[in-house]
This record gives structure tokens, C-alpha cells and sequence, in this order.
């Protein structure tokens, strides 16, 4: 269980940067300053997510269950899978209004999944 300990703050630690870095980029994106998208914002997004993907496997090979078993990780797992999508959108978006409401959408994904995760609660509660 000592490794899980570490394992979890440091996973928790990279989730944070990750989002503000893509917060940052889709906000370069939305404002045309074009400061990240000379590939600086896609190096250290992949510097960041590498490490925070190894870290999320890991816990679940440590907690030794399944998706069945623990409903919550299922919905980490799918706000996940839909927070990449929706960050891609923000990311590629033909329109401001499309980066806009693609990035709105990707950054309230990534709060219910943060949620989710804090309380291991698939529904948070309601």
C-alpha cells in the first residue's frame, strides 16, 4: 500500500498540470496568439501525459479489481475517453465559437471526472 500512497498524489499532481496545460493551449488557440502552437504546448502535454497515463494504469493494477467491481472507475475511465475528445475538438476547431464551447465542455468533463475520482462516487452524490 506504501506505493499506492505516492503513486496516487503524484497521478493527482500530473492530472492538474496536464488540464492547465491544455487549458493554456486552447486558450492560445481561442486568443490566435499562437504562442503554443509552435509545438512547445504538445511537448510538454505528452511530457505530462506519458507519465500520468503509466501512473493511472499502475493504481488500478494495484487496486487489483475491475471496471465491473468499481462503478466509479467505468465513469473515470468514459469522462476520460470524452474529455480527449472534446480536447481534440477545442484543439482543431474551424470557429472560436466551436474552440470556445469544445474547450467549455472539455474543462466541465474533466471537473465531473475530478470529482468522481475524489469522492469514488459514480454519481457524486446526487
Amino acid at each position: 500500500m506504501y506505493w499506492y500512497v505516492g503513486m496516487l498524489e503524484m497521478h493527482r499532481w500530473l492530472a492538474v498540470a496536464s488540464v492547465l496545460v491544455f487549458a493554456l493551449r486552447a486558450l492560445d488557440e481561442v486568443a490566435r496568439t499562437r504562442w503554443l502552437s509552435d509545438g512547445r504546448g504538445k511537448v510538454m502535454s505528452i511530457l505530462l501525459d506519458v507519465p500520468l497515463t503509466i501512473s493511472g494504469l499502475s493504481l488500478w493494477g494495484l487496486l487489483q479489481t475491475s471496471l465491473v467491481n468499481e462503478p466509479w472507475l467505468a465513469v473515470k475511465f468514459l469522462l476520460l475517453a470524452v474529455y480527449v475528445g472534446l480536447g481534440a475538438l477545442a484543439l482543431r476547431a474551424k470557429t472560436r465559437e466551436g474552440e470556445l464551447l469544445a474547450l467549455v465542455l472539455a474543462l466541465t468533463c474533466m471537473a465531473l471526472l475530478f470529482g468522481v475520482a475524489m469522492t469514488r462516487d459514480p454519481f457524486l452524490g446526487l
